[in-house]
């Protein structure tokens, strides 16, 4: 099928741009290998099977072969060579050093070959710290990374399962359309906090953003930089308390309150991190016990044994990197691009489709002018005749527009503040405010193409 006849989410993911930063580090994920060599019609995507195909980059982590392409072996050499190559000359300029009759440690340090223990003494305590920081930072870094791929998956199930517990509970198509569009919302905010704290710019944002909800406003740019979570969540049970879509039970706010948790914990993990200082006092000691190896220890075994030495240690240190920094598209980075678009990626209801643009217009008069009317099919204001509070009179008289609960009397006036914080930010050289403005991107693209 020709890529122009996808879904602009799905087309996008395609693009050299969605990809590149894995495929530079010699990977693929498994979902954009199996998009890109599909045969089937991509306009019939489901979720279902965009779940399988998550799934699948998932299990691909603990299941990557070692001679494979873009495998453990091709890694390893790509994170090693340098450092083998640098040592092998090191270690070769000292041992043409010795056989021309210049020695480090006898001519440098003033060591002779009588007293060897002194030399060991030393060498003894740097190899005992270098291990003993190795270990460490690999049992920490392993901690870590297992704690974000569980709050990830956390975070998808429980969305998931609050989606299904809502969809089911309204027959109203514009519901079911704006509560998809908050979710996608919510994936973009989370998709923002990632960026800023990696400083990670390279996925775009229009990739989870389906072209149904691309009129949104909640999709502005001007949006997108003043709410984050908090801002999300007055909104999102501000509409299910106006809607009467939460049950008497309590099971749609315990399932909520299990997603809030698992975006904090993505949050802290984000936010909560060791300074860098940590990684280059570890990389220093390393590196200078590598260093001083063969220059107190200069014979021809300890010159050729170096430098795979020095290239293992310091993939080593590269892997615990990855591990505790799993958020970009280094080769064991989490496919939390893949996670977040199955996430962000609408569920299909029947008919849906057909009521896509009157339901963003619809959600966009209210939270733009708190104008919640409807004449048409399902009116508003109406009485509740299905699901969880059923008789209930649905009129959104509490709701608070977006401007409203921002401190401004009009959405007009809300977007030209906002638009001139991000404007001068922008002047500050700050990079998120160009990273938000998606729909110039996107406009951009289309002329270009």
């Amino acid at each position: 099928t020709s890529s122009q006849h996808m879904p602009r989410p799905l087309r996008t993911l395609l693009s050299a741009r969605g990809v590149a930063s894995r495929e530079e580090n010699g990977y693929t994920s498994l979902m954009t290998e199996r998009l890109k060599n599909s045969t089937v019609d991509m306009e019939n995507m489901t979720k279902d099977r965009l779940n399988r195909m998550t799934n699948r980059a998932i299990r691909r982590l603990s299941t990557i072969g070692f001679f494979e392409p873009g495998g453990i072996c091709g890694w390893l050499i790509r994170s090693a060579w340098p450092w083998f190559l640098g040592y092998a000359l090191f270690c070769g300029a000292i041992h043409a050093g010795k056989r021309r009759g210049f020695c480090i440690r006898r001519d440098i340090f003033n060591l002779s070959d009588e007293f060897d223990t002194d030399s060991l003494m030393v060498m003894s305590i740097l190899q005992l710290i270098g291990a003993l920081l190795v270990a460490f930072t690999i049992s920490e870094s392993g901690a870590r990374y297992k704690s974000a791929m569980t709050a990830v998956l956390n975070l998808q199930e429980t969305l998931e399962q609050l989606r299904s517990d809502l969809m089911c509970n309204t027959n109203d198509p514009k519901f079911r359309l704006a509560i998809q569009a908050m979710f996608s919302w919510f994936t973009v905010l989370l998709r923002k906090k990632i960026a800023f704290f990696t400083e990670n710019f390279q996925q775009p944002i229009v990739e989870l953003i389906p072209r149904c909800f691309q009129s949104c406003i909640l999709f502005d740019h001007e949006v997108l930089w003043a709410f984050d979570k908090n801002q999300f969540e007055y909104v999102f049970l501000s509409f299910l308390r106006e809607t009467h879509m939460l049950d008497k039970e309590g099971q749609i706010l315990e399932v909520y309150g299990r997603t809030m948790a698992a975006w904090r914990m993505v949050a802290e993990l984000l936010m909560v991190r060791a300074p860098s200082t940590t990684n280059v006092l570890t990389q220093m000691l390393i590196v200078f016990m590598l260093a001083a190896v063969p220059m107190f220890d200069d014979d021809i075994a300890t010159c050729c044994f170096m430098p795979p030495i020095a290239g293992l240690f310091m993939t080593i240190l590269k892997f615990s990197n990855e591990l505790s920094d799993p958020w970009g598209g280094d080769f064991h980075d989490l496919p939390l691009h893949e996670i977040l678009h199955f996430i962000s990626f609408p569920t299909d209801y029947k008919g849906d489709d057909e009521h896509a643009e009157s339901a963003m217009r619809w959600l966009n008069k209210g939270l733009a002018t708190n104008d919640w009317t409807w004449q048409k099919d399902f009116p508003i204001p109406r009485t509740k005749t299905r699901g969880a509070s059923k008789g209930a009179r649905i009129s959104f008289e509490d709701f608070r527009s977006l401007a409203d609960m921002s401190g401004f009397s009009s959405y007009e006036e809300f977007k030209e503040v906002k638009g001139n914080d991000m404007r001068e930010a922008e002047g500050r050289g700050r990079r998120l405010p160009g990273y938000l403005r998606w729909r110039d991107t996107l406009i951009t693209e289309r002329e270009d193409g």
